[in-house]
This record gives C-alpha cells, structure tokens and sequence, in this order.
C-alpha cells in the first residue's frame, strides 16, 4: 500500500489549501465564505501494530473498488480567533 496517503494528511492538506487561498486574494472584492466543506474520499481501512484501525486515501488508483470504501464527512471551519466565519481572504469588506 506504498500510494496510500493517510486521512489525517488529507485534512491537513486541505487546510492548507484553504490557507492559501485566503492568502492569494488579499485585497479582492470577492470573497467567498467558507460555511461547510463536504469531503467524499475512497478509502482503504487498514489494522495497525496495536490493533487500531487506521483509514488510508488510496493515491494511485490500483486498489479494487472491493477493498475500499466510501467516507463522507462535513467540516465546519473555525478561524484562528474562534469565530466560526471564515473568509477565503484577509479582509471582511461587508456594507
């Protein structure tokens, strides 16, 4: 399973992504707010050393749709000041 990236990658990634975008379009007049982000993955459950169950993102496309399953799940996103709107940009132009 060498082209499996773990779920916890993936969030990050996506988080990261989403920082970026924020940053590229510092002074736009458009903004859009991020209220929910649906996520759909095909996923691979994997048992680790210990027993615990571990879910892989297969990353090559060579895993059987049999050995993989579906996972679907909403985020809702929080600024670093706790405030539940985010912006994807720096600045809040709101009348």
């Amino acid at each position: 399973m060498e082209n499996c990236i773990e779920l916890s990658e993936v969030v990050d990634q996506l988080r990261k992504e989403l920082l970026t975008a924020q940053s590229k379009i510092r002074g736009s007049d458009l903004k859009f707010e991020v209220i929910d982000i649906e996520v759909e993955l095909q996923v691979v459950t994997t048992k680790s050393g210990g027993g615990g169950v571990k879910f892989v993102v297969e990353a090559a496309g060579s895993i059987s749709k049999a050995q993989t399953q579906k996972l679907k799940f909403k985020l809702k996103p929080v600024g670093p000041d706790g405030k539940k709107e985010v912006l994807v940009s720096d600045q809040d132009q709101r009348d």
